[in-house]
């Protein structure tokens, strides 16, 4: 398949071209309103803003583009959505165990894997009520699409991609994990967690 960065003046409507080939060559059987939905939500928004960015700028959204489809492929797009939560948890909770300091309250918690689950799906819940970006995500993700399995596959693709971003050298979600190990643990575990997950 082509790349992106071949075409000759890329615009709103060479990156919808280019999706569309590479959606038709992946999955054929998708119908086209499927395969504009999902175009949609990777090209995000301000559509319009593509054809006022520079060469760099634009290399850089395709990559972004690219990592977020890519995501979508191996995790959600085409899974049940109770699989596809558990994917979202599993990808989370390995990448939690990483971190030097979650991984060593985890190992002193009685519960462990399942304990560490739990931290996940109350950070991923207080983002879905409360954080920003993730409602407008949503909101997004809702004028993209009218298939309820699109839609969820697309808001939990948005949800990992949000969680792996990177605040101070550590993954968001991990913030949102330490915040609330200090908040809920502060005087029960011996465990001190700094700043730097370290």
């Amino acid at each position: 398949m082509s790349s992106l960065y071949s075409l000759d003046n890329l615009n709103k409507e060479a990156l919808e071209s280019f999706w569309h080939s590479r959606l038709r060559e992946d999955y054929p059987d998708h119908n086209l309103e499927k395969r504009q939905s999902i175009i949609r939500w990777l090209l995000g928004e301000e559509l319009e803003r593509c054809d006022r960015l520079t060469s760099r700028q634009l290399a850089i959204a395709e990559q972004i583009m690219d990592y977020r489809y890519r995501i979508l492929q191996q995790r959600y797009l085409e899974v049940e959505s109770d699989r596809a939560y558990y994917n979202l948890i599993a990808r989370l909770g390995s990448l939690m165990m990483l971190c030097h300091q979650i991984r060593a309250w985890v190992a002193s918690s009685q519960q462990r894997k399942k304990t560490l689950a739990s931290l996940i799906q109350a950070a991923i819940e207080e983002m879905l009520k409360s954080d920003l970006y993730i409602k407008r995500q949503i909101d997004w993700i809702g004028k993209s699409t009218r298939d309820r399995n699109l839609r969820d596959a697309l808001v939990l693709c948005s949800l990992e991609e949000y969680c792996m971003r990177p605040i101070r050298s550590q993954p968001a979600i991990a913030d949102k994990i330490r915040y609330f190990l200090l908040s809920q643990y502060a005087y029960t575990t011996p465990i001190a967690i700094g700043q730097n997950g370290r």
